[in-house]
């Protein structure tokens, strides 16, 4: 997902930083899929941002996620380009207040 968003915005400008903070394992829960949020920060000080989560969805009754109905999560790389696109869409409408 970070390889693809910095590839995004790299079109635009060079000095794109994008830091990690993930957990694997028993760290995580028992999570099930993933995330991303990015933030830009505005020469003004403003910061704007777009985030997402791809999971597989919980039967609500038992909290547990059945195998039967489990379907392929969306590539990764796909989530990047895509919410990198997002957060450029934020960016263009110029205010600090989201659409959504």
């Amino acid at each position: 997902m970070i390889h693809s968003a910095r590839g995004v915005f790299n079109r635009l400008l060079p000095d794109v930083h994008i830091s990690t903070d993930h957990k694997v394992g028993e760290q995580a829960g028992n999570s099930p899929g993933y995330g991303i949020s990015l933030v830009a920060e505005t020469t003004s000080g403003c910061f704007v941002s777009a985030d997402t989560a791809i999971s597989y969805g919980i039967i609500e009754e038992t909290g547990e996620i059945e195998d039967d109905d489990r379907k392929d999560l969306a590539p990764a790389e796909d989530v990047g380009n895509q919410i990198a696109s997002i957060l450029l869409g934020e960016i263009e409408q110029g205010g600090v207040v989201d659409v959504a």
